[in-house]
């Protein structure tokens, strides 16, 4: 065997265990701060849970009757959909503020992003009078006797 064949394998066996330092590390690496985010449906705030140490750590106040939530992996916007202004209002991750408020045709239910995050979905709930999708039942009718 040449020192030249020796020098390569050598390289070779000292990058692959570069390269699992640097998988493990990247792995081992801290991620993003995990959050609870609660809705009240019953008042007009919603409270952000750090599930760690079990205690409220943010608060988003003025959304009234909240319901459905979703939020960009970045954490940059929140999405909540608010039942009582049929509005679907962006927050700010940072701030917490509402920074828009987007109307919608009905109550809204629950939201969900897009995979690509391009697109929101709102899921509008049928108006109470609006009995339509419901199968009509009625009285059947009567055996004829013979």
């Amino acid at each position: 065997m040449t020192n030249k064949k020796v020098v390569r394998g050598f390289l070779a066996v000292l990058g692959g265990i570069v390269l699992c330092a640097v998988s493990f590390s990247l792995l081992a690496a801290p991620s993003p701060k995990l959050r609870i985010i609660q809705t009240n449906s019953a008042g007009d705030n919603i409270h952000i849970i750090d599930p760690v140490t079990n205690k409220v750590v943010g608060e988003i106040k003025g959304i009234e009757a909240s319901h459905g939530i979703a939020v960009a992996r970045d954490g940059s916007r929140i999405y909540i959909s608010e039942e009582a202004t049929r509005t679907l209002d962006v927050i700010d991750g940072k701030t917490l503020s509402v920074t828009k408020r987007i109307p919608l045709s009905g109550v809204p239910n629950l939201v969900a992003l897009s995979p690509d995050e391009r697109r929101i979905y709102v899921a509008i709930l049928p108006p109470w009078d609006d009995l339509s999708h419901f199968r009509r039942s009625g009285p059947k009718p009567a055996a004829a006797w013979t």
